[in-house]
């Protein structure tokens, strides 16, 4: 299960608070997520602190969406070494 807490928003930027597994389903909320934040906001932030797994998909996604412009925060070192063997998001 994955929880999606907006926990701040302005005018130019929204923090998004990611908990729990980005595993199946939950992959494709978090993307649709962030495109359809990214058209609202100028400034998208994904505060990764209470993620606990991320699938393969998971680290492709947010791969994507760093790409396209999300910042991701408070990535676990044993997180962001895996994303980083596996291509996935660098913390911003």
């Amino acid at each position: 299960m994955l929880r999606i807490t907006q926990a701040a928003a302005g005018v130019s930027a929204v923090i998004c608070r990611i908990e729990g597994q980005l595993v199946g389903e939950w992959v494709r909320c978090l993307e649709e997520l962030g495109a359809a934040l990214l058209g609202d906001h100028q400034r998208v932030i994904l505060d990764l602190g209470g993620l606990s797994y991320a699938d393969q998909h998971g680290v492709d996604v947010l791969q994507q969406l760093t790409t396209a412009g999300v910042t991701i925060q408070n990535c676990h070192p044993s997180s962001r070494a895996f994303s980083t063997r596996n291509g996935g998001p660098h913390e911003r």
